[in-house]
Formats: structure tokens, sequence, C-alpha cells
């Protein structure tokens, strides 16, 4: 259900964001914002908190980069790297209604196809049917990712939280067309609502879902509720619609000025979506075969590196802060993989011991990592 919305045209100076590092949730290292606000209007949605700076009703005010194509093809022509641009997330969607008028998420992926570089679209609408023909060439050059973010499978409660996005359903219904397409696809399942959709029971029928439609990952997290706008808008509503849950909420949240629940409530949570994606065999991460050899190789082994660690955690019940610290000097790392290996220097990295060595090593000499593939459900290699 598309929202009346008031657009903004814009000039903005900058558009192509580059991490200090490659994300290990959504395996990009580039990042862009092609409108400001977001005619969604999920309730929960953390760009409204003031940190953000986004003007105005979040809601109702939406500000249309204009020249993004024009910065975007200014600003690739500076990348030197390989690696996944992710579009959506942050203070929009980019499939918002206004891009329907607009087209400017269609042109900026026209760019990067030219580029021939990877790219990962993240949406909660039916509008990005319309450049699936694009997101084929992309995928067929570079590999393209699509991921549907869901917070829950209640059609009343997106209807009350989600206003403007497209129904679950016919998210699921695009995940699986997106796959017979050949594209990498998967669900983000976040942020899952704190006492309306975070029961073990609603996770395990959302998990059931998604691996019938195909995903090829979930990627998981609680719901954060920052002080400011974002609680204030959040809890607004409950008080309307479910005023039970109000103090509650309170409770959970505390005064946290990150807006995070508390620790226990977290750690439960995240429990019970790892028995699901256990029980249902569905990666919890971007599994290695939708980003190997897509990345530079260094980032393709610390991404593999780092979802080891958390695979271990997952399934084990083992911390393995080694590796994620392993996978951040190899981010670092300006030297090539392959040179140091065949110089057997790959114990001087720091952080890299011994037994991760072996596992960088088997992972250039193989392409796979068994240990990785073991733990990670559906085999992820």
């Amino acid at each position: 259900m598309a929202l009346t919305a008031e657009l903004v045209e814009v000039q903005a100076r900058s558009l192509l964001r580059r991490g200090k590092t490659t994300d290990s949730w959504f395996v990009s290292r580039y990042g862009m914002n092609l409108y400001r606000g977001c005619e969604h209007a999920c309730a929960y949605c953390d760009g409204r908190a003031e940190k953000y700076r986004v003007e105005g009703d979040f809601g109702a005010r939406i500000e249309v980069k204009v020249n993004a194509p024009e910065l975007l093809e200014r600003e690739l022509s500076r990348v030197k790297e390989r690696g996944f641009i992710f579009i959506g997330g942050g203070v929009c969607d980019a499939y918002q209604p206004a891009e329907e008028r607009y087209g400017l998420a269609r042109r900026c992926l026209e760019l990067i196809r030219e580029r021939g570089l990877p790219v990962h679209v993240l949406t909660k609408s039916a509008l990005v049917e319309r450049d699936l023909e694009l997101l084929c060439e992309i995928n067929d050059r570079a590999g393209a990712l699509v991921s549907f973010s869901v917070s829950t499978l209640d059609q009343d409660l997106a209807d009350l939280f989600e206003p403007g996005c497209a129904p679950v359903a016919e998210r699921l219904r695009l995940l699986r067309l997106l796959k017979e397409r050949g594209l990498g696809g998967g669900v983000m399942l976040m942020p899952v609502l704190p006492l309306l959709a975070d029961g073990a029971e609603q996770i395990d029928g959302a998990l059931a879902r998604f691996e019938d439609a195909g995903a090829d990952f979930v990627l998981f997290s609680g719901m954060t509720l920052k002080p400011g706008r974002q609680r204030e808008h959040l809890l607004a509503l409950l008080q309307a619609h479910h005023p039970e849950l109000v103090p509650r909420y309170r409770e959970l949240y505390g005064a946290d000025r990150w807006g995070n629940a508390r620790g226990d409530y977290y750690r439960a949570l995240e429990r019970r979506f790892a028995d699901a994606a256990l029980r249902h065999n569905v990666p919890p991460r971007i599994p290695h075969r939708l980003y190997k050899d897509r990345v530079e190789k260094n980032v393709e082994l610390a991404l593999v590196l780092a979802h080891l660690g958390y695979l271990s955690g997952l399934v084990r019940g083992e911390r393995r802060p080694d590796l994620a610290a392993a996978s951040a000097e190899l981010l670092r790392l300006r030297e090539r993989l392959e040179d140091l290996a065949e110089h057997g220097m790959l114990e001087q990295i720091p952080r890299v011991t011994p037994g991760i060595a072996r596992l960088v090593e088997e992972l250039l000499r193989t392409g796979r990592c068994l240990e990785y593939e073991a733990l990670m459900p559906g085999g992820g290699g």
C-alpha cells in the first residue's frame, strides 16, 4: 500500500559510501542511499533516530537525490577493487514508491552493470521485479544478490508496523521468482518484533516458510529502540493498539543509549533462531558460494573466517574471537594472501595462528573450507 508523501528533490554532494572494511553480514564494501526518508513508514525503523539526521516526518517527507546517477557514474570510476555494492537499508528503501516515478535505482544498476561490479539489493517492495532482467545481467557478469526484509509473517501485524510495504506473501513470491532465474536470494528476518513475533513457534514457522520459498540464507536480529524519535514513535503506536505491551517494552529496553534490549532477551532470541535454522537447514549467513570469486581474494577468505567464527558459536556454543580477529587482519592486509602463502608467510600475519593459517591454505588450494561446510546449515560451499 503506497502512502501519500511529500517528495523533495535535492542535489546531493556525494553518494557512494566506502566502508572501512567489507561488511560481513551483507558481504558489501560499498553502499548508497538514493533517498532520505522512506514511504514504507516502518514503525520500528531506526532510520527515524536523530543520529541519522533525516529531516521532517520520516515516512511522509522524502528527499530524492535526483543527481544520484550522475554522482555514481563519477564515483564508480574511482573504484579500484571488486566488492558488492549494497543498495537498500540505511535511511531508505531504494524501491519505495518514489522509485516508480524517479527510477534512480534502475539507472544506478545500469551503471553498476557497465562497471562489472556485483550488487546486493535489500528491499520490502515488489517494485524490484521491474528490474529482474537487469539484475540477471549483473549476476551473469559479476554477481547479484536480492534480500527481502521481513519482520513478521502475520499480515495484520505487518499492516500495522510496516504500512507501506508489499504484503509478506508477495515478498516470498518474488523470492521464489528470483531464485528460479538463478539469482542468489534470501531474507533479512530483522528486526523481529518483541513480544509479538518472537516466540519459538513463530520463528520456527517463519524459517519453514523461507525454506519453502528457496531462501539461500536468512539473517536474523532482534530490534533496537533508540531513545528519542524512534522510541517515541513506536511506543505511541503500541499505546494505540497494544497498550499492555508499553510497560513491558520500557522494562525490556530500559534507558540504553544505543537502543539495545536486555542481553538475556537477545541471547534467548538468538537460541530460538539457531534451533530453527538448524532444524530447517537454512544458512544463517550468506553462503560462500554466493560471493566466491566475486570479491577480492583477501576479502573472500576474511568473510569465510568471520562466518566460521559465528557458526562455531551458533552450532557448537563455542565462541571463536580468534577467527573474528584474524578476519579483521585479512581485511586490513595489503599483500595478496596467495603471495604470502607461496612464501610460507601466512603465520606472520598478526592474529593468524597456525590453525587459522591451515584454514587459509585450504581455501587457497581447494576453494573450500571443510570445517565451514560442516557447520553451515545447507553446506554453504
